[in-house]
């Protein structure tokens, strides 16, 4: 270990010129570049491998400068605590991954075990039952309940099983808690995704994880509480993983690049859908690149490809052969949606599309921001940020005439015109000086050094941009809309490119929230903003990202939270069996102003009694919807006949549940239902619970 530097001190010191010293042997390079790196270049080591093998004597300074003028690590670290530097730096970052995301999805550490960081009336309780329902039974993909649409029960499919690791962190403390669990580690792995993006760039990491982090689109998908919007940062960390291996070899990049591919789709159809379009993108040029490269680097995407595909099977089994027809996504709701035009929801929510100022401009100079939180927003300071830190990399390369051009002449010839050999590096002098042999000219077997004209000097940036322009793209859906209404021609709705790909591919047709792709450009233009380090300019920009997301994007902050439903009165039967008659049996009801949707639903995650209700707008089966009729009668106060006593007692109904936010009181108000079963067993501002015991004696 003595003549090999700390990891991270190598990390820092790479970049496009130590890249390119890395190939290139003359000495006018070396002249020009030596101050940068005080490492023997890949090409001497290659020619001398003894002299530079661990142990070697050392000959003397460089044929240049003395060893002492060189400003980077030494070879030799220090006896004292070889990793103690490295070890602290680790324990740093992982504090920073940890807590970050408490401040940006604030007032969560505050609230996250009563409240759910969402708007009421949106899916938030339809995805937390789901999850709840998920981990109480075991059963992360197909989900067999009695516990809905009661007696019959309902066949579901979780959507994003993967947040399930999530959700039992904390879903032991309560569904918000659960909840609060699933948003906090998304934020994380778009954070560890950012983190391991801007180290490729040579950016600042924690710079990275942060503009990953400050996510408008990400952090707005909490008011919605589609929980699988919340780990859209897997689609960036698989491909972090998925460059480490193709450049590398190792399998234990390999592996982790196929479960973190797995778990893009586990945790969500979209992201899924993202990921693979990005590999596929990748592959599709790593074979036009073939001869150059090699097959190397396309035969490693494809085993990553084939590893996550067996992972993904029994999801894409669930998926298509045990999910009701009629959902979304089915075959039956496939095509381009009609066109809508409202104003009123400018900002998203325009049949799943973004308005084409929305991911550019901020809410004071737009003026519209709508009643749904699909922004698409990419911030106003991550956007120009990493413009500058294209066209900054645009010049410097320009101005690199001279030694850098004759050397990428000399040893790289094609790759400075290579899109995608910019993800790959050289392996560094400690690897070299541990095995000379592997890496000495000619030697078989190599597979950590493909041909030179695969590997640049230096990352380029201008990739990343353009890939995040082309979500932002896809993030505009179907139809073109501007200031909320569609744009015609000729009196016909003008198509964006989503809309285009869907005539072209009917399959994409089954696609309907296409802004959730405006999440995925705004992490791939994180590792650019990273690349403004420095010891003053970083805090600064830091603060920056900050500011525009509080005070610049289309959310409120602290975020958006509601208290769950008020469940005191089922505390009267806790620990007894029976099942719950609700009135009305809520499913997709519109509730009352800041009241929840789903309310049912939210409850049931906390007394756990079967109900009569259902989820996602599913008409409940004949029995369930007969006896909502009889508990209708009841909470009119109307006797029903003996017949329809002893089939309620019969399906094992034991409580009647009103809500009465979701049901306007009689003229006398619950009296009548009061002289049929007596006083109710507890009340409150969402539910009123009585006892059905009362009919066993009619």
């Amino acid at each position: 270990m003595g003549n090999v530097a700390p990891p991270r001190s190598r990390r820092e010191s790479s970049g496009p010129l130590r890249c390119a010293m890395r190939y290139c042997a003359g000495p006018c390079w070396t002249s020009c570049i030596s101050r940068y790196s005080n490492t023997p270049s890949t090409h001497d080591i290659q020619q001398s491998p003894a002299r530079y093998a661990p142990g070697a004597p050392r000959r003397g300074p460089s044929r240049l400068f003395p060893a002492a003028s060189f400003p980077t690590a030494p070879s030799n670290p220090p006896a004292e605590h070889p990793g103690h530097s490295h070890e602290s730096n680790s324990i740093l970052v992982w504090l920073f991954l940890v807590l970050a995301p408490l401040l940006l999805a604030w007032p969560l550490p505050l609230v996250g075990g009563s409240h759910l960081l969402a708007n009421p009336d949106k899916e938030a309780a339809s995805h937390v039952w789901g999850l709840w329902a998920a981990w109480r039974q075991w059963q992360p993909l197909v989900i067999r309940t009695d516990l809905l649409a009661w007696p019959n029960g309902m066949k579901l499919v979780l959507v994003d099983p993967g947040n399930l690791l999530a959700y039992g962190l904390a879903g032991w403390a309560g569904p918000a808690a659960g909840y609060a669990a699933v948003l906090w580690a998304g934020l994380l792995v778009a954070g560890l995704a950012g983190l391991r993006l801007a180290r490729r760039l040579g950016g600042s990491p924690l710079l990275g994880a942060l503009a990953a982090m400050a996510c408008p689109a990400l952090l707005a998908s909490a008011s919605e509480g589609t929980t699988e919007d919340f780990a859209v940062g897997w689609v960036l960390l698989q491909l972090s993983l998925l460059l480490d291996f193709v450049e590398g070899g190792r399998l234990r990049h390999g592996i982790l690049a196929a479960l973190s591919l797995a778990m893009a789709w586990y945790c969500g159809p979209y992201n899924g859908l993202w990921a693979s379009g990005i590999d596929l993108a990748l592959g599709l040029w790593w074979i036009f690149q073939a001869r150059r490269a090699g097959v190397r680097p396309l035969l490693r995407a494809l085993a990553v490809g084939a590893a996550a595909l067996l992972l993904v099977a029994p999801l894409a089994w669930a998926t298509s052969t045990q999910r009701d027809p009629g959902l979304p996504g089915s075959a039956q709701r496939a095509g381009l949606p009609q066109v809508m035009e409202a104003p009123g929801e400018f900002r998203g929510g325009l049949w799943y599309g973004a308005d084409i100022l929305d991911p550019w401009l901020p809410v004071q100079i737009t003026g519209g921001q709508g009643a749904t939180s699909h922004t698409v927003y990419l911030g106003a300071v991550t956007l120009l940020l990493a413009m500058a830190a294209v066209w900054k990399d645009r010049g410097s390369r320009r101005e690199s005439s001279g030694p850098l051009r004759n050397a990428s002449h000399h040893c790289a010839g094609p790759c400075w015109t290579s899109c995608i050999s910019t993800y790959f590096n050289t392996p560094s002098t400690p690897d070299i000086q541990q095995s000379p042999a592997r890496y000495a000219p000619g030697a078989p077997g190599d597979d950590r050094l493909p041909a030179a004209a695969s590997f640049p000097t230096a990352p380029r940036r201008w990739p990343w941009l353009a890939g995040a322009m082309l979500f932002t793209l896809l993030s505009l859906g179907p139809h073109l809309y501007l200031g909320g209404k569609v744009l015609t021609w000729n009196g016909s709705p003008l198509l964006a490119p989503a809309g285009v790909l869907v005539l072209k591919l009917g399959f994409l047709g089954r696609l309907t929230r296409w802004y959730r792709a405006g999440a995925v450009a705004h992490l791939l233009l994180a590792p650019l903003v990273s690349t403004w380090k420095g010891k003053r300019l970083a805090p600064l920009i830091a603060l920056l990202l900050l500011a525009d997301l509080v005070l610049l994007a289309p959310l409120s902050w602290p975020l958006q939270h509601a208290p769950l439903p008020d469940a005191a009165p089922f505390r009267a039967a806790q620990g007894q069996g029976g099942a719950v008659l609700e009135v009305p049996a809520v499913s997709t009801a519109a509730p009352a102003p800041g009241g929840w949707r789903d309310q049912g639903l939210l409850l049931q995650t906390i007394h756990g009694h079967p109900i009569t209700g259902t989820i996602l707008g599913q008409p409940p089966p004949a029995q369930a919807r007969e006896a909502s009729l009889l508990a209708r009668r009841l909470a009119r106060g109307q006797h029903i006949s003996a017949s329809q006593r002893k089939k309620l007692l019969e399906a094992e109904f034991r409580w009647l549940a009103i809500y009465p936010g979701l049901l306007p009181p009689p003229r006398d108000g619950w009296k009548g239902v009061e002289a049929l079963l007596g006083p109710p067993l507890g009340s409150s501002d969402d539910v009123i619970l009585f006892s059905l015991d009362a009919l066993a004696g009619q």
